[in-house]
Formats: structure tokens, C-alpha cells, sequence
């Protein structure tokens, strides 16, 4: 059975910013099996907020994984305007401005034609930081956060967790991990479940002298 990553990105979130963050996974947007993978709601200003979840919306922030071993494509962008669209109009919402729904696409790859289908769909996308590309997609704010640009700190950690692509992008993120493993520690179990290959591989070539 294949491995869903958006509740283990959900939970990973839940441990670091459950007392800045309020997220929801998987929330249903009809009858027809739809699903948002978040929803995410800041309990405190986003400019209080490191980066990248400064980019956050004030109100509602909708953001859709791609899985390890996904690329996303252009045709992505019509899957998030759509689940921007089916929320704005929700009995329990009824949101007049789209300003207010901001949309994040999380993967660990982009196509490289990304935003080059038959007419560019982002307006204004520019960089707003390594990693994090924001502009306009039908009038919602949009944010493209690349997990294999994204740097390595402590705060992004439970966003890198779910990273896989290039076997030593995934081994700099475990040594991370390793390396601060005081403050990390609550991730370790993951390192065996989700990256074991690589995780093997960064045993072997670390002094494991220094791993106490």
C-alpha cells in the first residue's frame, strides 16, 4: 500500500508549531472523494513566524503535498485553484475575497516548465526567499515551496521530513537531524521508517564516536 505523507507531514507540523498553527488534514469538500491534504490556520501574526511559514495567510492557508517521488506539474495548479475555489464557497465559509484563501504547493520536485503550460497560470511569481516562490493564481495568493531548495534549519525540519528526491539532499537533511539530535530528538524514530536507506548510508560514513 502506498505510503500517505500528508498526515506524517500534518503530524510533523503538529509537534514543532501546534501552539502558532491550528491544522487540519484531509478535510473533506463534498460528496466526490475531494480532499484539501491541509488546512492551516495561524494562531498568531504570520510576521511572528519563521520562515517559510512567515508566508502563511493571516486567515486560511490550503497546501497540497506532492509525495516523495512526485514532480509536480503545471497541471497541480488547477487542482489547488480548484480545491481554493470549492473552499471559498462553502456553506460555513462564503469568502468573497480570495485574498484571504492563500495556496501552498509543497513538493520535492518541480517540473522545469513548471509555470509554462499554454499561458503562464501564476501572475508575478518571484522568489521571496531559497526555496519559496510566491505570485497570484486566479487571484489567490500562491506559494510553491521547493523541499529540495528549501534550507536546513531547525524550523523547517517538519517540513524537510518529507523530502525525497536526491539521495544526498535526503542524507544532508538526516545528518541535520543527527547533529542536533537533542533538539530534534522527537524525529528519530522517522529517520528508521521514512529514510532507513539513507539513513543507513549516513551511519556508516559519520564517526559514530560523535554520536552520543
Amino acid at each position: 500500500m502506498r505510503r500517505q505523507w500528508h498526515p506524517l507531514l500534518a503530524q510533523f507540523l503538529r509537534e514543532d508549531y501546534s501552539d502558532r498553527l491550528k491544522i487540519k488534514d484531509s478535510l473533506k469538500l463534498g460528496e466526490m472523494p475531494l480532499e484539501i491534504d491541509l488546512l492551516i490556520t495561524p494562531n498568531v501574526p504570520t510576521s511572528q513566524l519563521p520562515y517559510p511559514f512567515k508566508y502563511l495567510g493571516e486567515t486560511t492557508t490550503i497546501a497540497e503535498l506532492k509525495g516523495p517521488g512526485d514532480t509536480a506539474i503545471w497541471e497541480d495548479l488547477a487542482q489547488i485553484e480548484s480545491y481554493g475555489c470549492l473552499y471559498q464557497k462553502r456553506d460555513e465559509n462564503k469568502i468573497e475575497d480570495r485574498s484571504q484563501i492563500t495556496l501552498w504547493l509543497i513538493s520535492s520536485k518541480f517540473s522545469q516548465n513548471f509555470n509554462q503550460p499554454p499561458g503562464d497560470y501564476i501572475e508575478n511569481l518571484t522568489s521571496v526567499g531559497k526555496g519559496v516562490s510566491g505570485g497570484f493564481l486566479a487571484k489567490f495568493p500562491i506559494y510553491l515551496v521547493d523541499l529540495g531548495e528549501l534550507p536546513i534549519t531547525l524550523t523547517t525540519i517538519p517540513l524537510l521530513m518529507v523530502y525525497e528526491d536526491r539521495k544526498e539532499r535526503e542524507k544532508e537533511i538526516i545528518r541535520f537531524v543527527i547533529e542536533h539530535y537533542d533538539e530534534l530528538r522527537k524525529y528519530g524514530n522517522f529517520l528508521f521508517t521514512l529514510h532507513i536507506r539513507a539513513l543507513k548510508e549516513v551511519l556508516e560514513e559519520m564517526d559514530l564516536r560523535n554520536l552520543r
